[in-house]
C-alpha cells in the first residue's frame, strides 16, 4: 500500500528512483528504434 511518506530516507530515494525510471524508458525507446531499423533493413 503506497502512502505519502514523511520518512526522510524514502523522500531522498524518490528523485533517484525517478531518474532511474526515466533513463530506463529512454533506453527502451532507443532499443525499440534500433530493433525497428534492423527489421526494416
Amino acid at each position: 500500500m503506497e502512502t505519502l511518506s514523511t520518512d526522510p530516507l524514502h523522500n531522498s530515494y524518490a528523485p533517484a528512483l525517478n531518474q532511474f525510471a526515466i533513463r530506463n524508458s529512454q533506453f527502451a525507446i532507443r532499443n525499440s528504434q534500433f530493433a525497428i531499423r534492423n527489421y526494416v533493413l
